[in-house]
């Protein structure tokens, strides 16, 4: 799958049983031609004529025939053959796999969102906007450069690499110091706009 900017990797692996497959995800949105080889050349051979409810014997098999293993690449590979797998045993079983892993453990999970500002007030409205959408955890990029902070200074005037992060970063306590009065400021413009019986609660 590729969006805009985004490539997805996923792996089908399909079983000798008409209509049953499982799904998992190789997403490596750096390296996705080498996760692509990975699965294509190497790990579709090893898997074909192999039993698929083997799960455990076929995923130590598989991170052992590497020779240096651990390596991202192939933790993606074996990772989507994991999920597939489980996918087909759950399909198989009828259930869903978490209830065959000891059943549900929680009955939602936080989720946070992502929001930035190349300025203070471009900050202070991006963080507003999310508080006032629901969110309680809130990733902030500020400064220049765009994805990945960067600091201060203007895109591209910095020393870092091609590719890599613009600009010279501040130091943490300067930047800590930036994100605490964005922050407060931010969470005073959303307390006004909200009604005065609200309450906060800590999770």
């Amino acid at each position: 799958m590729q969006a805009a900017n985004y490539r997805w990797v996923f792996l089908k692996i399909i079983t000798s049983e008409d209509g049953l497959y499982g799904i998992g995800s190789a997403n490596d949105n750096y390296q996705t031609a080498a996760v692509i080889s990975a699965l294509e050349k190497n790990l579709k051979p090893f898997l074909i004529g192999k039993d698929p409810d083997r799960i455990e014997d076929l995923w130590q098999a598989a991170n052992y025939r590497t020779y240096w293993r651990g390596g991202p690449v192939n933790n993606k590979a074996i990772a989507a053959m994991d999920e597939a797998l489980w996918d087909i045993k759950g399909k198989r079983a009828g259930m869903p796999v978490y209830e065959m892993l000891g059943g549900r453990a929680h009955d939602a999970v936080a989720c946070y969102d992502h929001v930035s500002g190349r300025t203070k007030e471009q900050a202070v409205d991006a963080v507003a906007k999310s508080l006032a959408s629901g969110f309680r955890h809130i990733r902030l990029q500020y400064g220049e450069g765009g994805y990945g902070g960067g600091g201060f200074i203007p895109a591209n005037q910095g020393n870092r690499a091609e590719g890599g992060y613009q600009g010279q970063a501040l130091t943490t306590i300067s930047t800590w110091k930036r994100f605490r009065r964005c922050l407060s400021m931010s969470a005073q413009r959303w307390a006004l706009n909200r009604s005065s019986s609200t309450t906060f609660t800590r999770n």
